[in-house]
């Protein structure tokens, strides 16, 4: 394979691989502590600690870890239960709305291509304005949009309702991942967001079996949006009360002594 073309398309040879380790930038908590200050004791302390119990223990008993390790879990639960069941049972909700089976599932693809692209989006204003701020915005935006799904209204702005629930859904839970992700240090953090994913896919399995409950019960069809409007509304307050992020550690190297 030609030597451009293999680098347009990623691929990497061993012995590019093993030169450019020296190239990549290391994470902060694991530069040696060359020229360093000591921490301080509380931080030395929690430390110790967490290396000699597991890092999921660790993760939980970490002050200012404990409260998004029980925050976070909820949000993505009930976050990924509304992108599952409307991913499910949208165009369902659609037809018993009104509208015929081609319309109904036009309203699936606005929604799905609304959440590719609002990922986009959301990213960039979540960068400008702080995560948490955005994601709980697009949340309550999308529970509003799924709530004004139940009252009749033209097809362009049905459109544009399903439009701004797949961004307060499927956009608004990435970004939330990625908050997720980038809140907790290093020692933590793989095993604060595997515990909190795991938690959400719970979510994932009730999303449908919540639309197809309601769905299936002799209540209007109105209740399908109320049901979903409500745990968008969930989602927003949990993110809503999520502390805010951690202060960035840095890394202070003591000045160089002269020898005058």
């Amino acid at each position: 394979m030609p030597g451009r073309l293999r680098r347009v398309m990623g691929f990497r040879t061993p012995r590019e691989l093993h030169g450019s380790r020296r190239h990549h930038p290391k994470a902060l908590p694991w530069l040696p502590p060359r020229g360093t200050r000591p921490p301080p004791p509380s931080t030395a302390k929690s430390i110790s600690a967490c290396r000699a119990s597991t890092p999921a223990t660790c993760a939980c008993r970490t002050p200012r870890i404990a409260p998004p390790m029980a925050g976070c879990p909820f949000a993505l639960f009930f976050g990924l239960l509304l992108v599952y069941g409307l991913n499910t049972w949208l165009p369902t909700i659609m037809r018993k709305n009104g509208y015929d089976l081609g319309s109904s599932l036009s309203f699936l693809v606005i929604f799905s291509l609304a959440s590719a692209v609002g990922g986009l989006f959301l990213g960039s204003a979540a960068d400008r304005m702080g995560a948490r701020g955005t994601v709980a915005l697009f949340y309550l935006i999308g529970a509003l949009a799924i709530g004004a799904l139940m009252f009749r209204s033209s097809v362009a702005v049905n459109y544009l309702l399903v439009a701004l629930a797949g961004v307060g859904s499927v956009s608004a839970s990435l970004i939330l991942t990625g908050y997720l992700a980038g809140y907790y240090p290093a020692h933590a953090r793989a095993a604060a967001t595997g515990w909190a994913l795991s938690f959400a896919r719970f979510g994932a399995m009730s999303g449908p079996l919540v639309g197809g409950y309601v769905a299936g019960s002799n209540l209007s069809f109105g209740w399908n949006f109320i049901t979903f409007s409500i745990a968008g509304l969930a989602a927003a307050l949990a993110v809503a009360l999520l502390p805010s992020a951690r202060e960035p550690v840095v890394v202070a190297r003591a000045a160089p002594q002269s020898n005058t």
